[in-house]
């Protein structure tokens, strides 16, 4: 949509984790606190900007919500693709960011499947994906 079409309408916004934004049905609530109900097609990642949706004055976007992540920097590319490997093969969210790969700490919380290899440190970071599943 042109970004033209929006001037003079109040923004709004849906603030989502990574994981949220894969969630295709669901309710959801608005920034100024507008309720909406999420029908979408199977398998869509929302990704942070997207347009929401468009009312009459108003309209709705995607944000990032901040949150907590392991980030993990390899040694070298055979290590970033076993690491990589390991947190896809349990399906868990995976974003590259320049040289490190970032997973949602909530993900792995009480499990035994922190990635290995490199350098970890933990911190907070808004995992932004692209179409097609991968995230950065």
């Amino acid at each position: 949509m042109d970004v033209g079409a929006l001037a003079g309408l109040e923004r709004d916004s849906v603030v989502l984790t990574a994981e949220e934004r894969r969630w295709g049905r669901r309710r959801v609530k608005t920034s100024r606190g507008r309720e909406l109900v999420l029908a979408l097609p199977t398998g869509s990642v929302l990704l942070p900007g997207d347009l929401l949706y468009r009312g009459a004055g108003w309209y709705v976007t995607i944000e990032a919500a901040a949150e907590p992540v392991l980030a993990v920097a390899p040694r070298s590319r055979d290590e970033a693709l076993r690491v990589a490997f390991e947190v896809g093969n349990r399906h868990f969210a995976l974003a590259i960011e320049g040289e490190r790969l970032l997973v949602p700490r909530r993900q792995l919380d009480g499990t035994a499947a922190h990635p290995t290899g490199g350098s970890v440190e933990a911190g907070p970071c808004r995992l932004r994906a692209r179409r097609g599943g991968a995230s950065s």
